[in-house]
């Protein structure tokens, strides 16, 4: 958790890969401190680029787009084309937080059919 907290966002992102990491053994204690690591990683992973909506060339309608940290303008659901990035300032192959969160989620459940 201590490296998920760190204000350097690269050590997070360290912290969220050590995350997915198993033990040879669990109890309680690590089912409370999994879900605990989820919760936070729900609430302080959020969108770093900013959603926005954009003319189309030659039309009158609008797409919805984003805005990267650097600038630049992207599709939305898109990679940014001059940082790699995504919206939540994750490359490509970088582990991202929704799928650690469903990792997550498998390992408690399969702790607790363990534990029962």
């Amino acid at each position: 958790m201590s490296i998920l907290k760190h204000s350097d966002f690269n050590k997070q992102k360290i912290g969220l890969r050590i995350a997915t990491y198993d033990k040879s053994f669990y109890n309680n204690k690590d089912v409370e401190n999994l879900h605990e690591m989820k919760l936070f990683i729900i609430s302080n992973f959020k969108e770093k680029g900013e959603k926005s909506m954009k003319k189309q060339l030659l039309s009158s309608k609008e797409k919805e787009v984003w805005i990267c940290e650097c600038s630049k303008t992207n599709d939305i659901d898109e990679y940014c084309e001059s940082c790699n990035k995504d919206i939540f300032g994750f490359k490509q192959n970088e582990m991202k937080p929704d799928a650690i969160v469903n990792y997550i989620e498998q390992k408690i459940e399969l702790i607790h059919e363990y534990l029962k």
